[in-house]
């Protein structure tokens, strides 16, 4: 410990002439300084030469420049100690503490009254005044004479009038008035009496009299009456105008110049030279600034004064703002070359005080700290980093005042326990602690006050509770650290804000559970508010049981809590998710209940109330039975209305209920006046057992009848469908003239809301034939879901209306979407082509649709059956494909009924020959019925037509014989399909036929084997010898050697190698070529055994 009667004290923060950086930079400024300012003298001395004497009118004004604090006026004053021995008298002019004076008469004063008192100025001295005379008195005389007030005063006498002179002037002139009248009135008017002309002359003089006697009574003299009499008065009012001046400029310049030829006027004073320094400029307020430096140049910088010097240290930055700032402490950019010209102008040489570097200043902390604590205190050093880490810009000021503070706290703070250092942190932290915006607690807790110098301090909870000790001026240690702890989670817990921050505190639980503990109704919910915060905090277990008691303790008071209206607390919703489950629901179900015991006045809001606390536990996972909670309340039936509006199918959980009866009288007036709120809540309650709507359904069946409802029929509408059990087309409905009147009258405020039972009237319009135009597609669903009640299935189908229409986009969507009633099978089967060319729509939709509906009955299938008639009509042959793609009811049946149809066909009814004139000549013509051929192409082979059978056969047959006489295969796609199902034994037959007749003896064409050479091989090699040779001269051997034919022999080589075995000798020299081609390359081995064996010899000799 240092000697406290030594150490610590305070330090002088004041100019000193004392350069405490490590590179003495101020010391060499100054002495830069004066060794100009001796030049210049130098030159203007008597001694020196005529050429140097050029520079006497240079002005003698200089510039230090520096920051607040950086040390000018340390600068200026070694300037002083330096040149007082070379006879300089330095004075500085405080301008901080002369900024109420006037400047002139200030700066006289004090100049003059400084070098009177110090001997610079003696004996008289003469002056030239004002008034342009000289006058010569000693000084302190003539300041005396200078500084005096200058009074002139100009008198201005204004006479003031009183009440017996202005009854004077008025007699007067109503005696000369009233002579006048009389004197006219006796020559105008004869019979004017002259009595009468006397006493209107006398009349003044008698009012006169009788004031006077007045007068003299109330005054008790005659003065007024003789001021009656002469009308004048003595009395007036001066003005006086009072002039106070300061010295003017000219004076001002006259005095300083008498100082300096005194100061210059013989070489055997002390000091010849003044020095006039204006300190602490960059202290004034903006406009002071200005000021004064106006002055300032206007009287030095012109070098009018020989022998006195001006220094001016100033702060470039206070005086841009004071210049040209903008209010904020910001510079003006555009003005700054303006400022810079302007200081140039004003200093002929400007001097900068340099920024020490960082040693510098380490080394004048230390000389600082070391004055004020002696050198031996070892804290020193911590607190010189500590120091420079949080003053971005120190400066001798800033150091000296850092200083003192801390010798003040040391003083008060004198026990060992307390560190330096950490005094030291508080004082830097002042301004953080208590000058910012958040509370001192809060700025004591937070992790912010070890900002930039944390490792400077690592047992900082120990520092924290320190500076809490110093902060609330506490000796206690264990008070200190449990009060801004306390003070802080109180003032959040209060206000509802977070207390997550402080859980890393070791005193957290604790001082938390002594705030719980005063937590009462009216912070209750803020305390929550804050308690939910720490769900973002890392607690232990140990902790989060505590925090879970507080909870519960926090849900105990919560079920007391008392509610004035049907609005959900929000607050329980963090209670439910942190306490325990037996506090929730003890909790929850006083809610409940007080919800219960307050009067329903919104059935909304009660629902809300009700409900948002059963979601919250359903979220929370409690489990509760709350079977009992909610009694029946019955309540008005609007209330019920909007409860249910709102509760939807969750209405009958929470109690409320309505009388039946008047229930019922309720919705009835709404349905008919409109309210739609009712139609939503028939939706909810329609169904329920304890709400019989009978008599609803009764009274609004007999309004629509009667025709009493005109405006807004969609409700009554909507309800009647809704109530109505029946199936079908309802009995009772709105006339067409209502509906259209309601759709037609005004549309705007349907066509925009689409209120509930729109659909309703819509599909009314439609099932009377009225289509409506611009139909919300919205609404489509609705008109679907209902149409069915009002208009068939198929009544729309047959209006498929324009495009655009409601007809168009009612059919389009129920066929989209699979919807519709009470189809007409028959109708959709008979028109869909029509259909489908009038929706655009894809085929596959609308088998779909149709599809859904049960197969069609087409009755006893005989020729006299109208669908077989009619069957093109019914089987659309635009669509085979499609009804055999999208199977179902409806394509089945009219599938079947195109098979039936068919069966019943006579011969000829595909393929029927026939004749047609051709050069006037009648040819041979093949008709093909394209409808049956399309149809039997589509479905033979299929589950519908799985064979030809004879009837079909036949048709083919008739194919092949145009082919074997015409040379001419006429739609080969028909009859390939027909042959590869033909019935066997009929083809046969045919073949037979045909072999036996021609095919043995005529020979054959490429065209007619392709077909007939891939046939024959079904009757089997089995034949005559006779025939087998026809077939080898004239069926074989025409064709063999064609590619197509050779490939059709080879594929029924086991029928066609048979035939040509019957007589080798006709077919060896066939199976000779047809060896040596390679199309029958498969084959040629056996084609080689039919050779004769001499042949085959004789080749081979004459290849030798």
């Amino acid at each position: 410990m240092q000697d406290i009667k030594k150490y610590p004290h305070f330090i002088p923060d004041k100019p000193m002439g004392l350069d405490c950086f490590e590179g003495h930079s101020q010391e060499y400024l100054a002495h830069s300084i004066c060794d100009y300012m001796r030049q210049m003298d130098a030159k203007t001395d008597g001694d020196a030469k005529p050429e140097e004497k050029a520079y006497s009118n240079m002005p003698r004004i200089i510039g230090v420049e520096g920051s607040w604090g950086s040390g000018k006026s340390n600068v200026v004053h070694m300037i002083g100690q330096e040149l007082v021995g070379d006879g300089y008298y330095t004075f500085t002019y405080d301008a901080w503490g002369h900024q109420e004076d006037l400047q002139r008469r200030s700066i006289l004063e004090t100049l003059t009254g400084k070098l009177i008192n110090d001997n610079i100025l003696q004996g008289k001295v003469t002056i030239q005044m004002r008034n342009g005379k000289e006058r010569t008195d000693t000084w302190t005389n003539q300041l005396s004479l200078l500084l005096s007030n200058k009074t002139t005063t100009i008198k201005h006498s204004i006479p003031l009038l009183s009440s017996a002179a202005v009854w004077g002037i008025c007699l007067v002139a109503a005696f000369a008035v009233l002579s006048i009248i009389s004197g006219i009135l006796l020559d105008k008017v004869t019979c004017f009496p002259v009595w009468a002309a006397i006493v209107m002359d006398i009349a003044p003089i008698i009012v006169g009299a009788l004031l006077a006697i007045g007068f003299r009574i109330k005054d008790g003299n005659w003065d007024r009456t003789l001021k009656l009499i002469s009308q004048r008065e003595d009395d007036t009012i001066d003005e006086e105008y009072t002039s106070n001046e300061e010295p003017s400029v000219a004076e001002f310049k006259n005095w300083m110049q008498a100082v300096s030829q005194y100061l210059g006027d013989t070489k055997k004073k002390k000091y010849k030279k003044l020095i006039i320094v204006f300190d602490n400029m960059d202290r004034l307020p903006s406009e002071k600034v200005m000021q004064l430096w106006s002055s300032i140049y206007t009287f030095f910088a012109g070098g009018e004064f020989e022998n006195i010097w001006t220094i001016i240290p100033y702060d470039y930055k206070h005086l841009c703002e004071a210049i040209y700032g903008d209010g904020d402490g910001h510079e003006d950019s555009e003005n700054a070359e303006r400022i810079k010209q302007f200081i140039r102008k004003t200093f002929p040489l400007t001097y900068h005080v340099p920024k020490p570097v960082i040693t510098d200043y380490q080394k004048l902390f230390y000389t600082y700290f070391e004055q004020a604590f002696g050198p031996d205190v070892h804290d020193k050093e911590h607190i010189s980093k500590v120091f420079m880490h949080l003053e971005d810009n120190p400066n001798p000021r800033t150091v000296i005042r850092f200083v003192n503070e801390l010798v003040a706290m040391s003083l008060q703070w004198r026990e060992d326990k307390y560190r330096l250092q950490n005094q030291a942190l508080f004082i830097l932290k002042k301004n953080f602690l208590f000058h910012e915006d958040d509370h001192l607690e809060t700025r004591l807790l937070s992790d912010e006050l070890f900002d930039k110098i944390a490792p400077f301090y690592p047992d900082r909870e120990k520092v924290r509770t320190e500076l809490c000790q110093y902060a609330f001026g506490l000796k206690d240690e264990n008070l200190a650290n449990e009060i801004p702890l306390r003070n802080e989670l109180k003032r959040r817990v209060v206000a509802g804000e977070s207390i997550a921050d402080y859980v890393a505190n070791p005193n957290f639980l604790p001082v938390l559970e002594k705030v719980l503990d005063d937590t009462d109704q009216a912070i209750l919910d803020n305390t929550v508010e804050s308690m939910a915060s720490l769900d973002a905090a890392e607690l232990t277990k140990e902790a989060e049981e505590t925090i879970r008691k507080k909870w519960d303790y926090l849900a105990n008071m919560k079920a007391e809590s008392k509610y004035d209206s049907h609005e959900y607390d929000e607050n329980l919703t963090k209670i439910i998710k942190h306490a325990t489950h037996i506090r929730v629901i003890k909790m929850a179900r006083a809610f409940a209940n007080a919800m219960q015991q307050i009067k329903v006045i919104d059935g909304a809001d009660y629902y809300h109330a009700q409900n948002k606390l059963q979601m919250a536990l359903h979220e929370a996972e409690v489990k509760f039975n709350d079977a009992d909670w909610y009694k029946p309340i019955i309540c008005a039936p609007e209330i019920f209305v909007q409860y249910v509006s709102e509760a939807k199918e969750q209405y009958i959980h929470y109690g409320l209920t309505a009388n039946v009866k008047a229930l019922n009288e309720y919705l009835l007036n709404g349905a008919i006046s409109g309210n739609g709120i009712v139609a939503t809540v028939i939706d909810y309650i329609k169904d329920d057992k304890n709400y019989n709507l009978t008599d609803l359904e009764k009274g609004l069946s007999k309004a629509i009848n009667e025709d009493s409802i005109q405006q807004n029929i969609n409700v009554a509408a909507y309800i009647h469908r809704v109530l109505d059990k029946e199936e079908g087309i309802l009995k009772v409905r709105f006339k067409a003239e209502t509906v259209s009147a309601y759709l037609n009258g005004n549309p705007a405020p349907w066509a925009v809301k689409l209120p509930k039972g729109l659909e309703d009237v819509i599909a009314m319009s439609l099932a009377d034939g009225e289509d409506v135009d611009e139909l919300d597609d919205s609404m489509l669903p609705r008109i679907c879901d209902c149409m069915g009640r009002y208009i068939e299935y198929t009544e729309v189908l047959q209006n498929l209306g324009e495009p655009g229409s409601a007809f168009r986009k009612l059919n389009l969507y129920c066929i989209e979407n699979q919807k519709g009633e009470m189809l007409d099978t028959y109708y959709a089967a008979y028109h869909l082509q029509e259909i489908q060319a009038a929706l655009g729509l894809d085929i596959s939709l609308l088998l779909k649709q149709f599809n859904q509906w049960p197969s069609i009955k087409w009755g006893d299938i005989n020729k006299d059956n109208e669908y077989v008639n009619d069957v093109k009509n019914y089987v659309h042959q635009s669509f085979f494909r499609a009804y055999l793609d999208y199977p179902g009811d409806f394509s089945n049946s009219v599938i079947e009924l195109g098979v039936a149809t068919l069966k019943l066909q006579e011969s000829g009814f595909l393929v029927k020959q026939g004749t047609s004139q051709s050069n006037y000549r009648p040819a041979a013509v093949l008709n093909i019925d394209d409808y049956w051929r399309t149809f039997v192409t589509t479905y033979l082979g299929t589950d519908y037509l799985k064979d030809a059978g004879k009837l079909i056969t036949d048709e083919a047959i008739t194919l092949l014989r145009w082919l074997y006489e015409r040379n001419e295969v006429k739609d080969p796609e028909l009859l390939d399909a027909i042959l590869e199902r033909a019935d066997e034994a009929t083809l046969k037959t045919h073949l037979h036929n045909l072999m036996n007749q021609h095919l043995f003896k005529t020979d054959i064409t490429k065209d007619k084997f392709l077909y007939f050479g891939k046939l024959l091989p079904s009757l089997s090699a089995d034949m005559d010898a006779n025939t087998a040779r026809g077939l080898i001269q004239h069926f074989i051997k025409p064709i063999y050697k064609d590619t197509d034919c050779a490939a059709i022999i080879v594929a029924y080589k086991d029928f066609y190698i048979a035939i040509m075995r019957y007589d080798t000798d006709i077919a060896a020299s066939i199976a000779k070529e047809m060896a040596g081609m390679e199309d029958y390359a498969s084959v040629k081995d056996v084609l080689n055994d039919m050779i004769p064996k001499e042949e085959k010899e004789k080749e081979e000799k004459e290849k030798e």
